[in-house]
């Protein structure tokens, strides 16, 4: 039986792993086969580790030992997403009924407000406006028309 440190590191780990399978005379590949479907890229980016997962050293421990592996933690966190938001959903619903028992308020405002008016899209535009009728001096756009770098001249907003 091979005997991993109390802190292994990912090197340990494949130590451990290549020890085993020169006594038992398996490929080291076939070994790790039990660990991932990967079992080159598996064995490349764990003996990178400094500080290999918990669960990936007692995996190993179980594969070194002989023993049935674990299988691996879940990674499908979106299903621990829908989850938290289910269960932040029945907190707030809980939230609002405390509130309303507790609240001394007979006639709450309505929270339904009018729409606000949209901007005019001149509002935002931040071109200057055409001076005249005069071709841009950049594009040679005619003035009242307008062009990516003034707005179209009017002659209300000169006299205004």
């Amino acid at each position: 039986m091979i005997a991993l440190p109390p802190a292994p590191t990912g090197a340990d780990l494949v130590a451990a792993i290549r020890a085993r399978s020169a006594e038992t005379g398996i490929a080291v590949s076939r070994l790790v086969l039990q660990l991932s479907p990967y079992p080159n890229k598996w064995l490349t980016q764990t003996e990178c580790a400094a500080v290999p997962k918990p669960h990936t050293i007692e995996r190993v421990r179980a594969l070194l030992a002989g023993e049935p592996v674990p299988p691996p933690p879940s990674n499908n966190f979106q299903a621990s997403l829908a989850r938290t938001a289910d269960r932040e959903a029945l907190e707030a619903a809980d939230r609002r009924a405390q509130a309303l028992r507790c609240s001394t308020v007979k006639h709450p405002i309505t929270l339904d407000r009018p729409k606000p008016q949209p901007i005019a899209i001149y509002d935002l535009d931040r071109r200057p406006r055409a001076v005249s009728r005069d071709p841009c001096f950049r594009c040679q756009v005619r003035g009242d028309l307008g062009c990516a770098h003034q707005l179209p001249f009017e002659l209300e907003a000169q006299v205004a």
